[in-house]
């Protein structure tokens, strides 16, 4: 593969947290709540067919674009032996994280089939956060050749977090990322390299967006609801 010219103002980024992964900052414009709580009749799915236990669409503005869709998945904390639904797991759950690191001074959920009051959820419109993008194994075609693609990360930190403790949580979950089956959401380090020759480790990326976000977890152990 032939190498991609690199963009002057991505060779020296300052948000650079990792190879080929950048921090940046968005404001909420839209919020849409797309999960499937106990008792619902009419069940929320994708064009694949999957159904998300937890689930909030988002848009974004980003300061590239102001209708970026950015996706947040979680899911139930369940009786191991009846599969009966108790809260909200804690683990590695990015609607849980984002929930209480966004919107932890007003944030609640109704005890009975765990949802978020719609008058809740609309609080988090026109708030700040900042998340992770991260080269995958993936491209895309340009009038300029191929370029690589990059995932959001929707694990979110609030407003103003250090760059280096994005850095430490993003190393903590990086082995997951990398190990990620699905490739539109692998962390691909290694691509910089292919792409830049080793010269650089950051360089332009596009607009692409997702439908859906990686799915695989391991098992998840019973913890404190929210």
């Amino acid at each position: 593969m032939g190498t991609i010219p690199l963009d002057e103002e991505q060779k020296s980024s300052p948000n650079k947290i990792a190879t080929g992964a950048f921090a940046s900052e968005a404001t909420i414009m839209e919020i849409e709540d797309f999960s499937n709580y106990p008792g619902q009749t009419e069940m929320n799915r994708f064009e694949s067919g999957w159904e998300p236990e937890l689930c909030l669409k988002l848009v974004v503005n980003d300061g590239k674009r102001e209708d970026k869709k950015f996706m947040i998945t979680g899911w139930f904390n369940k009786d191991k032996n009846t599969k009966k639904i108790k809260g909200w797991s804690n683990y590695k759950n990015a609607v849980h994280r984002f929930c209480m690191r966004i919107g932890g001074d007003f944030i609640q959920i109704d005890e009975n089939d765990f949802s978020i009051p719609k008058d809740i959820l609309q609080k988090f419109v026109g708030l700040k956060f900042m998340f992770v993008r991260y080269i995958t194994p993936e491209t895309y075609s340009t009038d300029s050749g191929e370029k690589p693609n990059y995932a959001d990360w929707n694990m979110v930190f609030p407003e103003g977090t250090e760059l280096q403790a994005i850095t430490d949580e993003f190393s903590e979950y990086a082995n997951d990322l990398v190990s990620a089956k699905n490739p539109s959401y692998r962390y691909a380090p290694e691509k910089v390299m292919e792409y830049d020759g080793g010269s650089n480790d950051s360089f332009e990326y596009g607009a692409n967006v997702q439908e859906e976000t990686n799915k695989t977890k391991s098992d998840i152990p019973e913890e404190d609801v929210i």
